[in-house]
């Protein structure tokens, strides 16, 4: 506001050189005298002593961030019917129906250029299909973007981590919820006493969350200083924060090594076991086989098979897809993962 302020002033008084510098200089005094928490900070000094847009105190629903308070009916929570996607002359999918139950891990897994991550960027609202249709419950996906998709409660991590780099963890976490927050720019901008209040909520969810994944002793540390294992673990807290219905991770066990794979496994399944539905994609097929409930297969943009881990393990279209041999003993595919 300050700086709105002072540039401002050259144009005002354009025809009145000398009166500039005095004026200038008056400015910074009364400042310094006056407001010795800039303009911004000291408005939101006076608001909260007066009670200015006092309002309750801000208590987010589910204190834990996990989705533990989503209601969730006896129907998939995500649907796809027929879904079909182009690029130029290449059909990335090509009709697929896949059917997310509620609280569970679904796996999906294919060989490169099987289609996996274009189904991702659909059902999250990065591209939009062809043909076909995606539902939530019972009613179509917006077609608006992946903001909209996040407000409908489906968000997701990316193969390559993206994180705020010069923020905090914590910083990261936080950006999360800004699909939740009640308070506008302005109320944020002036620290009114429902936006410190909100923040403060928010920030104790996101330091609960970064327990939850195990890195809350990082808290304050820049997330690009984060080892890559534990970048992994930030976006998926990050991923939380957005509160999910439906929760997609791309490959998250990619660079990680066998500990943190571990603890990967382990928070998969805490976190379906908060009430989350979760969709993994990956290629590590024993990390499939080990946290999967339902797992779709997809080659050449077509779903070959879906089933228990067991089912997929033996059934000769996956083993064809994955080794190029039709009849090959289950021992073959259990050799690949």
């Amino acid at each position: 506001v300050g700086s709105i302020i002072l540039n401002l002033i050259p144009t005002v008084f354009a025809q009145f050189h000398e009166q500039e510098l005095y004026v200038y200089g008056g400015i910074i005094l009364a400042a310094i005298i006056f407001l010795p928490h800039g303009i911004v900070g000291s408005l939101g000094r006076m608001n909260a002593l007066r009670g200015w847009r006092r309002g309750p105190s801000f208590i987010p629903p589910d204190p834990c961030g996990l989705g533990l308070n989503q209601k969730t009916g006896a129907g998939p929570v995500l649907q796809t019917r027929g879904l079909v996607k182009r690029f130029g002359g290449i059909r990335a999918l090509n009709g697929v129906d896949v059917a997310i139950a509620a609280a569970t891990v679904h796996g999906m897994i294919g060989p490169n250029g099987s289609g996996k991550s274009t189904f991702i960027n659909i059902v999250t609202g990065v591209y939009l299909p062809d043909a076909g249709e995606v539902l939530l419950g019972d009613r179509p996906a917006p077609r608006r973007g992946p903001a909209a998709m996040a407000r409908r409660g489906v968000t997701r991590t990316f193969q390559s981590i993206r994180l705020f780099g010069d923020l905090s963890v914590l910083d990261n976490v936080m950006a999360g919820f800004h699909v939740h927050l009640k308070r506008g720019f302005w109320a944020h901008l002036l620290q009114t006493r429902g936006a410190v209040a909100e923040e403060s909520a928010y920030s104790r969810k996101a330091m609960a969350l970064l327990e939850f994944v195990g890195i809350a002793e990082r808290a304050h540390d820049l997330g690009g200083n984060l080892p890559y294992g534990q970048q992994r673990l930030l976006e998926i807290a990050r991923a939380l924060a957005v509160q999910p219905r439906l929760l997609l991770l791309d490959e998250p066990a990619a660079g990680v090594n066998p500990a943190e794979l571990q603890h990967l496994v382990s928070l998969i399944r805490s976190i379906r076991e908060a009430g989350v539905t979760l969709v993994v994609v990956e290629h590590q097929l024993d990390l499939i086989m080990k946290i999967s409930d339902v797992i779709t297969v997809l080659d050449f943009g077509k779903k070959i098979a879906e089933g228990s881990a067991a089912q997929i393990r033996d059934d000769p279209k996956v083993i064809e897809a994955y080794l190029g041999a039709p009849a090959a003993p289950a021992s073959a595919l259990n050799a690949r993962a």
